[in-house]
């Protein structure tokens, strides 16, 4: 994605035998290392030749091997030590492949930062500006995923809440329904029981009714039979007085002409 100066390293590893001119084979030895892709053996190299000595040029070499060997975080903290080298160029030129690791290792802000570094030193140089406006644009595009992606968790939050809302409003609705639904049912219960409260009632009603009847149906034979005793009876007595009276007159009668008869013998 980003490419790297590692033809700096020719002129640092000129400068480390300018310093150090008896380690000219083994300095060697790490460059064709490097040129040949065997990035571990360079950095193996350069590991070992650090602990002796504090050498930028070492570890800007070292960080160029960690960088192709795909480990930015390593290639950082060895561009880093190399940042003490006093020519300008040079350090323009560890910046710009800090950016670049910094870049790789996502850290985009950073990568951003040093290449400002590096254009500060070295301002015509095309390939820092390129990368720059490179991650520029790449941390654009980050800011709007992370709106994106806030407003569309706010979405999502509100859609939530919205959710939550419904479904609280739906099981309020049901806990009425379902307290409409037993009140109803209390009601038709109490309707029921009132119904056969009245049946029962009624019933108890047409019971006591009939039996009141039935009481006074032997009552009113009764009463018919002892009326019927009693018009015969007082019709018994009127006609025993009848006779009587009957006899009473007869007997009047008789002994008024006797009382005639007597009178003629006078």
């Amino acid at each position: 994605m980003f490419h790297i100066f590692h033809k700096f390293i020719i002129g640092l590893i000129a400068g480390v035998l300018l310093v150090i001119g008896q380690m000219v084979h083994a300095e060697s030895e790490g460059t064709r290392a490097y040129e040949s892709g065997n990035y571990q053996e360079a950095i193996d190299y350069y590991q070992r030749l650090l602990e002796d000595e504090d050498l930028p040029q070492a570890a800007y070499n070292l960080g160029n091997a960690y960088y192709k060997a795909g480990n930015p975080e390593e290639a950082v903290k060895a561009f880093e030590q190399s940042l003490v080298v006093e020519d300008e160029e040079a350090k323009s030129q560890v910046m710009y492949n800090l950016g670049n690791a910094l870049a790789n290792a996502g850290k985009l802000q950073e990568s951003a930062a040093f290449y400002r570094r590096s254009l500060e030193l070295n301002p015509g140089d095309m390939d820092t500006k390129y990368n720059l406006e490179f991650v520029n644009r790449k941390l654009q595009q980050q800011q709007k995923q992370q709106q994106n992606q806030q407003q569309n968790q706010q979405q999502q939050d509100k859609n939530k809440q919205q959710d939550q809302q419904n479904q609280q409003n739906q099981d309020q609705q049901g806990s009425q329904n379902q307290q409409q639904r037993d009140q109803q049912q209390l009601q038709e219960q109490q309707n029921q029981q009132q119904h056969r409260e009245q049946q029962a009632n009624q019933s108890e009603q047409r019971d006591s009714q009939q039996g009141e009847q039935q009481q006074q149906q032997p009552q009113s034979a009764q009463e018919t039979e002892r009326e019927k005793l009693d018009r015969e009876e007082a019709a018994q007595i009127l006609n025993a007085l009848r006779i009587n009276q009957d006899k009473v007159m007869k007997e009047q009668i008789r002994k008024k002409l006797k009382d005639v008869e007597t009178e003629k013998d006078w």
